[in-house]
């Protein structure tokens, strides 16, 4: 069975493999999709990103939520209606930051190192080919 999306404006064509079972690897030799255009790439990122940005949302809004529902519904039960409440909304909101923030810094670090300014080891100045062994400079003199 053969999957196809046209899209006469862009004039670009997508087209997969997919097995009876819904597998089918679409990269395996298939010279169809090297047709695909940077647009329709920029497109899927694109939408990624909303998807992505949409379930972040949601993640910030509705987890202190539960969590303050569970503090709630402890507060009602123990008599000591706002600490639990309030503690574990706090404790929601600080590590959604944490999780936040260490999430960011992953995703920066991958996208540095993909990047075209990524520090790449340079092994013809850092090794001396011929001998095989390593470059180290000259010593400075030692009278001064």
């Amino acid at each position: 069975m053969k999957l196809r999306e046209e899209d006469p404006e862009r004039e670009s064509t997508v087209s997969a493999s997919v097995g009876p079972e819904g597998g089918g690897d679409p990269s395996e030799g298939d010279p169809t999709l090297k047709s695909v255009t940077p647009k329709l790439i920029e497109r899927q990122e694109l939408y990624n990103g909303f998807g992505n940005g949409l379930a972040l949302a949601f993640e910030l809004a509705v987890t202190p939520a539960i969590f303050g529902l569970i503090g709630y519904g402890l507060d009602r039960w123990l008599g000591t209606l706002p600490v639990f409440t309030i503690t574990l909304v706090l404790a929601c909101v600080v590590g959604l930051g944490v999780r936040q923030f260490y999430g960011y810094d992953a995703q920066m670090k991958v996208h540095e190192a993909a990047g075209p300014w990524a520090r790449k080891p340079d092994t013809d100045t850092d090794l001396n080919v011929d001998a095989g062994t390593r470059h180290t400079p000259p010593e400075a003199p030692a009278g001064r």
